[in-house]
Formats: C-alpha cells, structure tokens, sequence
C-alpha cells in the first residue's frame, strides 16, 4: 500500500462519508493497477454517492481500459443522465 493510499484511508475513517476521498482512493487503486479494488471502489461511488459526477467519466474510461465497451457506454450514458 502507498503512502497516499494510507493517508486517504485513515481520512476516510474521520469523515467516511466523503465521496471525494472514496474517489480519491478508488483513482489511487487504478493508479497502482490493483483493478478489482479499483472497480469496487467505483461500482460503491455509483451506488452510494450517485450525485458525485466525477466517478462516471473516470469509470467509463476504466471499464473501455478493460475492454469493457458496453459497460463503459452504459456508464457515459447514467452519467450524463446524473449531470443533467
């Protein structure tokens, strides 16, 4: 584990409901190539803080990585649903 991902985590403990730092550790997930944690991270960011508009973008573009394109367009799509 990183120390930023340390870090995120026990900020994440003072203030867990906080759907910046459950992003924040998601993208850190993603950027250390741990992809079941990082698609966790994104699929909890959808369920429970549907409002935080940032996830869909980001998810989408995980999921098209993965070559998940069907997945990722329903995401563009709920995502622009959710912006609107």
């Amino acid at each position: 584990m990183t120390k930023r991902l340390e870090e995120l985590k026990n900020f994440l403990k003072e203030t867990p409901d906080d759907p910046f730092l459950e992003y924040a550790i998601t993208m850190e997930y993603r950027k250390i190539g741990d992809n079941v944690k990082a698609q966790d991270g994104f699929a909890n960011l959808i369920a429970n803080h549907r409002d935080y508009v940032g996830t869909y973008y980001h998810y989408a573009k995980f999921l098209e990585e993965q070559g998940k394109q069907e997945q990722s367009l329903d995401i563009y799509r709920l995502g622009l649903e959710v912006a609107k």
